[in-house]
């Protein structure tokens, strides 16, 4: 199983680009942004392929020769995709709960630019682990685009700071938080419990 699953990666990866790409990671649909990164895509000068991994929702963009739609990916294959892209974007249009995409590029070590909503603007910290935009601006996601495509240098200094931010939502480190929090909130159940008996017990006088 672990042989064929290993093959059935490696043939994905064939169909990656050779040359440095841009990666689009997640339901290929509108309200994620696709539609928005495409068009904008569509007016930058002669610029790295655009790749997007995920369901696809917008039948227009699977038809689009400016962009290469491949469909859902394993995780492990999705990871190398990552690994190898130049760097990737999360231009969501709508709140994001989390952000998991953006948080996922950052501890692959990659610059990313995502929209400035949601809980995007708590993984992603603007200018120093990636590129923050707001979201649906046209301008603004070209000229972060236009940046990191030139600037390798600020493309591996956004890398390496991500990366070092991601280890902050490690499992690690934030289980530990949720045990604290759980701890203080029973010992402040249990003294809201205790506390009525208290006054019960006290007698006029006492």
């Amino acid at each position: 199983m672990a042989g064929g699953s290993r093959r059935l990666d490696a043939a994905m990866h064939e169909r990656l680009p050779r040359d440095p790409f841009l990666l689009f990671l997640g339901d290929v649909s509108a309200d994620k942004g696709a539609r928005h990164l495409a068009d904008v895509y569509k007016t930058l000068d002669r610029p790295p392929p655009l790749v997007m991994i995920g369901r696809c929702f917008l039948e227009e963009l699977s038809r689009d020769p400016a962009v290469m739609t491949l469909g859902p990916w394993p995780y492990e294959a999705a990871q190398e995709a990552l690994r190898r892209c130049l760097f990737a974007i999360v231009p969501s249009v709508c709140a994001e709960a989390f952000g998991l995409a953006a948080l996922e590029t950052s501890a692959a070590g990659r610059a990313v630019i995502a929209s400035a909503v949601g809980g995007l603007s708590e993984v992603v910290i603007d200018e120093e682990t990636g590129l923050l935009v707001a979201p649906g601006d046209r301008n603004a996601l070209r000229v972060a685009l236009d940046r990191l495509i030139a600037d390798a240098r600020l493309r591996m200094r956004l890398g390496d700071a991500g990366a070092r931010h991601a280890r902050s939502f490690s499992a690690e480190a934030v289980v530990p938080l949720f045990e604290d929090g759980y701890r203080v909130a029973m010992k402040t159940r249990a003294a809201r419990r205790c506390e009525p008996w208290s006054r019960e017990a006290r007698r006029p006088g006492q």
